[in-house]
């Protein structure tokens, strides 16, 4: 098992839940938020870090890891993540 998978699973976190209203922007909270209607799909195998954001219509496949500083708008056109991506911060 590579060292990324093994941090993944230290981390892992219940499947991720889209609250009705925007919650504030402090720290320790997962930003998956709703957009004109259009709320996040996102697998239950899928690991969002506590510093991502996520937003609009955008659908998470199965093992996708996502790392802090990933901001994923889909406010515009729908996003689609495949399985077992990667998504990071440059």
């Amino acid at each position: 098992m590579a060292q990324w998978e093994r941090a993944a699973l230290a981390w892992q976190r219940p499947r991720v839940r889209v609250p009705s209203s925007p919650p504030p922007l402090l720290g320790g909270m997962i930003m998956v938020l709703g957009y004109d209607g259009k709320i996040p799909t996102v697998d239950e195998t899928a690991f969002i870090h506590d510093m991502a954001f996520v937003s609009g219509e955008v659908y998470i496949g199965k093992d996708v890891f996502i790392l802090p500083f990933a901001s994923i708008r889909g406010d515009m056109n729908a996003i689609y993540i495949g399985v077992g991506s990667n998504i990071q911060d440059n």
